[in-house]
């Protein structure tokens, strides 16, 4: 176990999509015109707006596309051909392309289709530097699969990054406190900054940060989080970011190459929807210390010996014709196709935890997933799924105690 005190958390998940960052953004749009190296495609305004895997209404393709992002035309005729993205204006829709795609025969009204290797599915760049951002999504490097998202800054290059996903406005409580978190690696030159920071927001002036300007190389996977209370102003937005920055006093460069990787992301709390209450029994205007971390730590240890897991394998690989292996995503969300159900065994807690698991399990009763965070090594920082809780043995509860074997569950 890596927890300092070896207890298990639980929290109500606010859905990220592709919070391992496992998926590529997708793309798809007609084109307004076309002349042989550049492609203007139209907007929200002509009535064929963008359409991305990205949650929020794209404004500029320098959003979702980047240089080397593959993209394919199609034709009314059925004529297909592909090429690659040269450049990305910083504004509008245009697109620079390699090859001279006008000759080719395509006109306005036609399809274009393309796969980012640059911008994840789900999130999109806004107010970036336009001499490039450096972000791929690396497929050898993740904290626990092998898939995380890299930023690469070269040596005295400056970044001003803002990757950012919007979230449904469904899950923003003005004053609710909750918890952000994922995971990180710095390889960096010693004594550097690492230009990092991430947090959650309601709109883009009112947010809080998670992490600002960790000046220690973190060679390994390192956790960083933090509780968040974000306030009453009028929701225009509500998402998560991440944004690689530099310091506007003293100005912070790299000496040397430098690579920050980010990976399972997180956003959770302990509030009832339905009650509007927390699992504490107070309201978000009301809240005490116990339900202003927004997670629930389960305050005893699982018996000695008695925590197990098994791997359930997700329907998500087909064969193809070269008798190679891919998987797809059936969730959309770009979750891992390995998912694990843990189990463990209780004996004798007190009645106060047993009343926080049922007040989350009711949260869940509402269409909800948790969060479990188990402290072990051989499993994800993170697991999202439902919780169950079987073989409840009362003999003690006139005593205030209460064992039962707790099971969770990945979906």
């Amino acid at each position: 176990m890596s927890s300092s005190n070896n207890k298990w958390e639980l929290a109500v998940s606010v859905p990220i999509k592709n919070q391992y960052f496992r998926y590529q953004n997708r793309f798809s749009a007609k084109i307004l015109s076309i002349s042989s190296t550049s492609i203007t495609l139209s907007g929200a305004t002509s009535g064929s707006p963008l359409q991305t895997d990205s949650d929020t209404s794209i404004s500029h393709a320098s959003e979702v596309m980047a240089a080397n992002d593959r993209i394919t035309l199609k034709a009314a005729d059925g004529t297909v051909s592909g090429t690659t993205i040269a450049s990305v204006n910083s504004s509008g829709l245009d697109i620079v392309t390699n090859g001279d795609m006008d000759a080719r025969g395509f006109a306005a009204a036609d399809t274009i289709v393309g796969y980012g290797d640059v911008v994840p599915a789900g999130w999109y760049f806004t107010n970036f530097d336009t001499t490039g951002h450096g972000i791929t999504i690396s497929r050898s490097t993740g904290a626990f699969d092998n898939f995380s998202l890299v930023s690469a800054i070269s040596t005295g290059v400056t970044r001003d990054l803002y990757l950012k996903q919007s979230i449904d406005t469904n899950y923003y409580i003005a004053n609710l406190w909750y918890r952000v978190g994922f995971k990180y690696k710095c390889i960096k030159p010693s004594g550097e900054g690492d230009f990092l920071y991430a947090g959650i927001e309601n709109n883009i002036t009112n947010h809080k940060y998670l992490v600002r300007g960790v000046l220690q190389k973190a060679t390994t996977w390192a956790s960083s989080t933090n509780s968040l209370r974000i306030g009453t102003a009028q929701v225009t937005s509500f998402g998560i970011f991440f944004e690689q920055y530099h310091d506007f006093l003293k100005l912070i460069v790299p000496t040397a190459e430098t690579d920050i990787y980010y990976d399972e992301v997180y956003l959770e709390h302990v509030y009832n929807p339905v009650s509007s209450k927390t699992i504490y029994g107070n309201s978000v205007d009301d809240s005490d210390e116990d339900d202003s971390i927004g997670y629930y730590e389960i305050a005893s240890c699982a018996d000695e010996g008695s925590i197990s897991w098994k791997e359930i394998e997700q329907d998500s690989e087909v064969e193809l014709i070269n008798k190679g292996m891919e998987w797809y995503d059936p969730t959309g969300y770009g979750e891992r196709n390995t998912k694990y159900e843990v189990s463990a065994k209780f004996t004798n807690v007190t009645t106060d935890i047993w009343d926080k698991l049922i007040a989350l399990k009711r949260i869940q009763k509402n269409g909800y997933k948790l969060n479990l965070h188990p402290y072990l090594d051989e499993l994800p920082s993170v697991l999202t799924g439902k919780m169950y809780i079987e073989g409840v043995d009362y003999t003690y509860w006139d005593s205030g105690y209460v064992s039962f074997t707790f099971k969770f569950r990945e979906f």
